[in-house]
């Protein structure tokens, strides 16, 4: 995923209600009536069927979305911080091939660089 990718996606996830975003159902039986739901905006979708099915199939879906709205930016900010982690690898390892230091040297001492630690 590229950089480009993940702003459209940021971009996507700003736009949206600021949340938290919750769950409930309507409780009709036969209904299959689900709404995720933001106290400040109020409805932000209803997932619905009538076909018969309970509720309680949809709620999984209903959740998904619902948590979507703290977990897109959770997880932007991991996959940033894990290719700023790869780009100080690289940068490290071709600082230390430059002095002609052997290719395992110049790994251990990345990993250290990024994790604080030898491994």
């Amino acid at each position: 995923m590229n950089g480009e990718e993940l702003a459209a996606i940021e971009a996507r996830a700003n736009a949206a209600s600021a949340g938290p975003w919750q769950t409930f159902t309507s409780g009709v039986a036969n209904g299959d009536h689900w709404y995720v739901w933001d106290n400040s905006t109020g409805s932000i979708a209803q997932i619905s069927s009538n076909d018969g099915t309970n509720e309680e199939s949809r709620q999984p879906d209903a959740e998904f979305i619902a948590h979507a709205r703290d977990d897109i930016p959770t997880l932007l900010a991991a996959v940033r911080e894990r290719d700023n982690a790869v780009a100080r690898v690289r940068k490290c390892i071709n600082d230390y091939e430059s002095l002609g230091t052997r290719p395992w040297n110049a790994l251990r001492a990345a990993l250290w660089f990024v994790d604080g630690a030898d491994s």
